[in-house]
């Protein structure tokens, strides 16, 4: 290190530094699947889901549909042969209507008697770009990714028996996951790892016989992988939904599924809408080592010390903003127990959810949680 006229430290401090980086950019456009204009409507007559094909007979002899869906307001215990079974009716032409008002249907049936937060979470979702079932969104969106490496390091003779040196260094990476969906419905996560590790030593010659090292250290790494616009969205005040501790999209998980219209793109991408496994994680690593090296006659010894912290603190958001599974079981034949049936398929997942029917889900607060170990080490 020489500064002209402020310091001169030629033979005395010393430097290196380095910087690497690797950019990745490219456009992504892939074909994903959204609900058609008629599924948004509660219109499941199309014959890629109700395909006309009898399945057989209930235990009221009614036909079974393939494809079709029951109104779960129509849920009912009957006894026939002296054996209780829970049946429903199916939807007439198996679209969503008022089974007292006939002529309430569709669009008209779901702005009075639809689940509110399940329209407000459907007018997020994308149109359409084509006329399929599937693969009928397309999605063009950049995916760039960026890794920086910078270090840098020190090196002073403060006497001719007394040297300190240090060290810094810090890898910054940041590689986006889309999905080609903007937020708040979008389950991208964005990872972000970021290391920072800084190092100091001491070296003092106390006679040419005796060498006193000292160290010192810290690696300090943070983990995160947040969606686009974590922490801003209220899903009280922008769906009518409560209870949710997290200002992030709630996640809905299977409201299309290879079930009947083969809703579910080849990818899987369409079928979950919001944030997947929102969290932050750290890890702290102090470090301490002091070692004296002693050389006497034909033989050297050595004595030291060695400390390390390993600290795991993390934050798990998942699943403060709410997590909800849907299924066709809840417009399906109760009876039944099962979806599929007579080689077709009784139910369909976006109708549960249109109905608000959920089949699970989960709700918790952001939890916080620390591990950790550490070690002394003594030698001679």
């Amino acid at each position: 290190v020489y500064l002209p006229k402020l310091y001169d430290g030629r033979d005395k401090t010393f430097f290196f530094f380095s910087f690497e980086q690797n950019r990745l950019t490219t456009t992504a456009s892939v074909w994903r699947t959204v609900p058609t204009e008629a599924y948004r409507n509660g219109d499941f007559s199309s014959p890629a889901l109700y395909t006309g094909k009898v399945l057989g007979t209930d235990v009221l002899g009614r036909e079974i549909m393939d494809g079709a869906i029951y109104d779960p307001e129509t849920t009912r215990n009957v006894v026939v042969n002296d054996i209780t079974y829970t049946v429903r009716d199916p939807f007439p032409g198996n679209k969503i209507c008022d089974r007292f008002n006939p002529s309430l249907c569709g669009a008209a049936y779901l702005a009075q008697k639809g689940d509110k937060v399940a329209l407000a979470l459907q007018n997020l979702i994308p149109m359409p770009t084509n006329s399929q079932t599937v693969n009928n969104y397309l999605a063009v969106y950049p995916n760039n990714t960026v890794n920086s490496i910078y270090s840098i390091k020190m090196d002073h003779n403060l006497s001719s028996r007394l040297k300190i040196s240090g060290y810094w260094s810090l890898n910054d990476t940041y590689v986006p996951f889309p999905d080609g969906f903007a937020p708040p419905i979008t389950t991208e996560r964005d990872l972000w790892e970021t290391a920072h590790t800084a190092r100091i030593n001491i070296d003092y010659t106390i006679s040419p016989t005796l060498l006193l090292h000292l160290g010192g250290g810290i690696m300090h790494f943070v983990f995160w992988d947040p969606t686009p616009g974590f922490g801003t969205f209220d899903a009280e005040k922008e769906l009518g939904l409560p209870g949710t501790t997290k200002g992030v999209y709630p996640t809905i998980m299977n409201i299309y599924q290879n079930q009947g219209g083969g809703m579910a793109s080849a990818s899987g991408q369409g079928n979950s809408f919001g944030p997947i496994a929102q969290q932050k994680q750290w890890e702290q690593k102090p470090t301490g080592t002091a070692a004296l090296t002693w050389v006497k006659n034909n033989h050297t010894f050595k004595f030291g010390a060695e400390l390390r912290v390993e600290s795991f603190p993390s934050t798990a958001t998942t699943p403060s903003n709410g997590w909800f599974y849907f299924s066709p079981a809840q417009t399906a034949l109760p009876y039944l127990n099962t979806t599929s049936y007579g080689g077709g398929n009784l139910g369909f997942p976006y109708a549960s959810f249109l109905l608000g029917e959920v089949n699970n889900g989960e709700i918790g607060v952001e939890s916080h949680f620390h591990i950790g170990k550490h070690s002394l080490a003594l030698f001679v």
